[in-house]
């Protein structure tokens, strides 16, 4: 589960998870009491359910989703206009506009950039360390300052580069992802109010991941998951999706973030090459807690991605004839739902281990 994770058309189904499907005319719990099921169902059906005996929804986070830099591209190989966007960029307004407001409606903004999902920064980054990084709130005032910082210029209502150019981008999805497109369109009309002219390029899937590892795009769609913040770091930064070593995509840049790069507590590192060794052999203590500050603390400087939004999942379940499930926090969750969300049969096996999900007697 530690790789990018991509989708086809169907639009709540990820290769690389069990697939999970129900019939639509009835919450699923119902139709098989005991059981957990999972599946996407709208608030009327979600409130049909709250209210039949026995009844209960865990909303789990799953995979991130993603918008990365073409970090190699002028002028985004340039940290401080990478940090002017994140200004710019709301990630809130994106996730509520693909998704909605309510509470499970099937994503969830992403408050602070740390470069892995909330799950992971809960059971490996404690909230004195999160509190020290930058939240990137909407602020067009210091991305304008960033930008002037470095020779950038607006005229007429258009940001100029220092050689003189309009500065636009074009924000690339899978036209199949329509939540993704409805997300970058509200990204694109926010950086074109800015004073960047954006679009979104909504085109085929292949087209897409072949543009992305190709280092032929300027902003693209990932999604990310897995239960150990090493591997989300190095699905996006490592040699998978940045400065490729193997594979139909070999030699080709992809992020182009690097490959050389000042990391804290490590020092100038092959960024790509380091993740994918690190992710290998690193196991859960204090290295591992250690080394997920350092990489947070680097992303959140760096930006080299934003990750602004991360997946709900909505699991029905009945205690009518099992009992002593998972509990859950106010959210809906909590660290052990999260990782049935992120695989559902390691996550129930996780479970029943630790002594949850028994029969009634």
């Amino acid at each position: 589960m530690g790789r990018l994770l991509g989708r086809g058309q169907d639009q709540d189904r990820r290769p690389g998870l069990p697939e999970r499907r129900q019939p639509d005319d009835l919450p699923a719990a119902v139709l098989q009491p005991g059981r957990l099921l999972q599946r996407l169902s709208p608030p009327p059906i979600l409130k049909r359910w709250s209210s039949t005996p026995n009844a209960h929804t865990a909303l789990p986070l799953a995979f991130g989703f993603v918008l990365g830099f073409n970090n190699h591209e002028y002028p985004l190989n340039i940290k401080e206009v990478r940090q002017a966007l994140a200004y710019v960029i709301p990630r809130q307004q994106m996730s509520n506009a693909a998704y909605g407001t309510a509470q499970g409606a099937g994503g969830t903004w992403k408050e602070v950039n740390t470069g892995i999902s909330p799950t992971m920064e809960k059971l490996y980054l404690p909230q004195d360390k999160i509190d020290q990084l930058n939240k990137y709130p909407v602020d067009p005032a210091k991305a304008t300052q960033l930008l002037e910082s470095k020779g950038f210029k607006k005229q007429g209502g258009q940001w100029m580069m220092p050689n003189g150019k309009p500065f636009k981008m074009t924000l690339t999805a899978n036209a199949d992802t329509s939540d993704i497109v409805t997300s970058f369109d509200s990204a694109a009309k926010a950086l074109t109010a800015f004073g960047i002219k954006a679009d979104v390029n909504a085109t085929s899937g292949a087209q897409q991941d072949a543009d992305q590892h190709n280092g032929d795009f300027d902003a693209g769609m990932y999604f990310v998951g897995g239960n150990d913040p090493l591997n989300q770091f190095d699905a996006m930064l490592g040699t998978g999706q940045n400065y490729a070593s193997s594979g139909n995509y070999a030699g080709k840049r992809g992020l182009g973030f690097g490959p050389k790069v000042d990391v804290p507590g490590l020092g100038n590192v092959e960024i790509n090459t380091t993740l994918d060794r690190q992710a290998r052999q690193v196991a859960p203590g204090p290295k591992l807690n250690e080394l997920t500050w350092d990489y947070a603390q680097m992303v959140n400087e760096q930006v080299p991605y934003i990750w602004y939004a991360t997946k709900v999942y909505q699991f029905s379940y009945s205690d009518k004839t099992f009992t002593n499930w998972p509990p859950t926090d106010k959210n809906g969750s909590s660290p052990l739902w999260d990782i049935i969300g992120a695989n559902m049969s390691a996550g129930v096996s996780l479970a029943l281990q630790q002594g949850y999900i028994v029969p009634k007697k």
